[in-house]
């Protein structure tokens, strides 16, 4: 009598442990995170589809849902619900930088590979928009950077300051 109670109570306990563990798995899928299911939903605009190959659509896309799972696409999604890539551009052979607009204004930038998914950069909000932000090297200044171009600007730029009647 007391093995078939034991046998009742484990089956019961077994059953319970079952359910329970079936539970959350409908919450976790109603709750995914944004950029999981984001591919769909951040698909580009038709228009800007029309004029392309379908290697170049198939590698947008490729590129978009890579750049979904970024850390600035997905903080700029949840800022800004309309958002969606609007254009992209090809750098090298390998590399292809993804640009996300809202109302006209760029919000985030994404360059990756396409073959290995792997993420060169990511930028969004102003440094988005202006890529004089983003600290390129060599991209702005170039020679008026120089210190025989800023030393003599420099001095020029103190000597109205200088009184040689009381030189400290």
């Amino acid at each position: 009598m007391r093995s078939a109670r034991v046998l009742a109570t484990t089956v019961l306990l077994v059953c319970a442990g079952v359910v329970l563990c079936a539970l959350p798995a409908p919450a976790l899928a109603a709750s995914a995170p944004a950029h999981a299911t984001a591919g769909a939903a951040m698909t580009p605009p038709r228009s800007a589809l029309r004029g392309l190959s379908a290697a170049d659509r198939r590698d947008w896309r490729l590129a978009i849902a890579i750049a979904n799972t970024t850390h600035s696409v997905i903080s700029q999604r949840r800022r800004y619900p309309g958002l969606r890539s609007t254009s992209f551009a090809r750098d090298d052979r390998c590399c292809m930088t993804v640009w996300y607009s809202v109302r006209g204004k760029d919000r985030a930038v994404v360059k990756l590979d396409l073959r290995t998914g792997r993420i060169y950069e990511q930028w969004s909000g102003w440094q988005a928009g202006w890529e004089m932000a983003r600290g390129y090297e060599g991209d702005f200044g170039r020679s008026f950077n120089s210190p025989w171009v800023l030393i003599p600007l420099g001095v020029l730029f103190l000597l109205p300051f200088v009184d040689p009647r009381r030189p400290f």
